[in-house]
């Protein structure tokens, strides 16, 4: 029997940012770092092409999720860490 060990969801690394998009959206919301330390290992150190936001603020939405492709995305300004 394999005993995997669950991620603590409770403990997840999560950052308020705000960005712009390439059609000039600006959005903010919550990214989850998970493993991560910084907002820019997100974007240098992970080959997923999509960023996942969630309770989003936009000028149409107000509590989404939205999935993002980062080749889309033209800044990223990273808030306070919120928690752990």
């Amino acid at each position: 029997m394999i005993d995997a060990k669950k991620p603590d969801y409770n403990k997840e690394k999560i950052n308020r940012v705000t960005l712009k998009t390439v059609d000039g959206e600006i959005v903010s919301g919550f990214v989850h770092l998970g493993t991560k330390g910084r907002v820019s290992e997100l974007f240098t150190k992970k080959s997923d092409p999509f960023i996942v936001l969630s309770n989003v603020c936009t000028k149409k939405n107000k509590g989404t999720v939205l999935i993002i492709n980062k080749l889309h995305i033209v800044w990223v300004e990273p808030e306070e860490n919120i928690g752990y």
